[in-house]
């Protein structure tokens, strides 16, 4: 009698124990589901709050725009060392000239969508020189962000302009980095104003063709005229030099 009672004890503790050991998996296989769809939900939430800050980002700057009396690019030294004295202008060059001052307008946003749809924030991170910034349209619907950047080292012009498309509408994944530089722009400047400074005022896109813009220049010895730009159907950025007669 005392052996079968025994057998049964034991086998009711086994029993038990099976029991116990199956909860516990049970509640180990919830705690892991669990886990898996909250990294997951997470995973998405930062996909959409991505999505989303890049569409602000983008809104921002396809709709940049500045009235067209605003000086933008200023290579007069009197002009260029008041615009200096105000936030949103910065020297333009890697190796400013204290006798040559060079200023340029920024555009916060172009900063922020570059770095955050690229990754190319630079670092320490600086405002870039931006002298214009608008979303452009072809009639086929092809559509870029265009952003033209002064480039120069400050000691040695002509300058040059760099130009940075953007593909609006696509996910981070998908960005490349667009554009080119347009350096005949410069040496021809050079060689209207003979060497004199310009100033560039805010370009304006054109009211009747959303593929075309125009940046108005003052230039030494009274020389004037635009930079036109044109986006083409290829995303590729078109510029030319128009003189006013």
């Amino acid at each position: 009698m005392r052996r079968g009672r025994s057998s049964e004890a034991v086998s009711e503790y086994a029993a038990g124990a099976r029991g116990r050991w199956r909860r516990r998996g049970v509640v180990l296989l919830v705690v892991l589901a669990v886990g898996v769809a909250l990294s997951f939900v997470s995973s998405r939430v930062r996909i959409v709050r991505g999505s989303l800050k890049l569409r602000w980002l983008e809104e921002q700057c396809a709709n940049f725009t500045l009235p067209e009396e605003t000086i933008v690019y200023e290579q007069r030294r009197e002009g260029a060392a008041r615009l200096l004295g105000q936030t949103q202008y910065v020297s333009v060059g890697s190796f400013p000239n204290p006798e040559r001052p060079i200023a340029c307008r920024t555009a916060p946003c172009w900063d922020q969508l570059e770095g955050f749809a690229h990754n190319s924030f630079r670092f320490p991170k600086a405002p870039a020189p931006v002298m214009f910034l608008h979303l452009l349209r072809t009639k086929s619907g092809v559509e870029r962000i265009v952003a033209i950047v002064p480039q120069e080292g400050g000691w040695s012009p002509p300058l040059s302009l760099a130009i940075s498309t953007h593909v609006p509408n696509q996910d981070r994944e998908q960005q490349t980095v667009g554009g080119g530089f347009e350096y005949s722009i410069g040496r021809q400047l050079t060689t209207l104003t003979d060497g004199r400074p310009v100033a560039f005022h805010a370009g304006q896109v054109d009211a009747n063709d959303p593929s075309r813009f125009s940046m108005r220049f003052e230039g030494g010895g009274g020389k004037s005229g635009w930079v036109d730009g044109r986006l083409l159907e290829d995303g590729n950025v078109k510029l030319e030099l128009r003189v006013k007669e």
